[in-house]
């Protein structure tokens, strides 16, 4: 998200119609940008979906009269695949690092 994106954000949370109306024109006009390009792919990805989303793409087991996902993508799965990083590579407590005494 760049500056801009940001800020179109925040406008539009604006309650002012005039607001409102102006940033609409301004999504629709790059919707139809992005929609005519020939080399985009939007690909999304959720870390947990919300009860709602269960309800709604959930897989109905009557064993246990729940829902559940109907595929998994792990973080480990993604990791390996070169998707994401390991943010936790190079994780150094400071316990390990430096000893850290207590001020007396």
């Amino acid at each position: 998200m760049t500056g801009a994106d940001a800020a179109d954000l925040s406008d539009g949370m604006d309650t002012d119609e005039a607001v409102s109306a102006q940033l609409d024109a301004k999504l629709a006009a790059q919707d139809r940008a992005a929609s005519s390009a020939t080399n985009v792919t939007f690909v999304a990805f959720t870390a947990t979906p919300k009860p709602k989303t269960m309800r709604i793409f959930g897989t109905y087991d009557p064993e246990t009269d729940a829902r559940s996902a109907f595929d998994h993508y792990t973080m480990a799965q993604a990791i390996q695949e070169g998707f994401i990083l390991d943010v936790l590579t190079n994780y150094t407590t400071y316990s390990n690092y430096i000893p850290v005494s207590r001020s007396r």
